[in-house]
């Protein structure tokens, strides 16, 4: 998915900007898409997979609160 397209999706789509801790839904885009290149480039290869870990964390608790019961884990993989 480029750059581009998160930009539109984000400001198209609720669930997007719910998921990336939005309150409410603004039908705009949060930043230019070059901003995102620059951003990746900051934070590194080591960045990029430690915000997706947390992120990914964030959205599997948050979706065990909605509903526990549909929601199970897979079990941690030793290599």
């Amino acid at each position: 998915m480029s750059d581009e397209s998160v930009v539109e999706q984000w400001a198209k789509n609720a669930y997007y900007q719910y998921f990336s801790g939005g309150q409410v839904f603004k039908a705009k885009a949060p930043c230019e898409a070059s901003e995102l290149v620059h951003f990746r480039k900051r934070i590194g290869v080591e960045g990029v997979k430690l915000n997706y870990s947390k992120a990914s964390v964030s959205m599997e608790k948050e979706a065990k609160k909605l509903r526990p019961d549909i929601v199970k884990l897979p079990e941690e993989r030793s290599y």
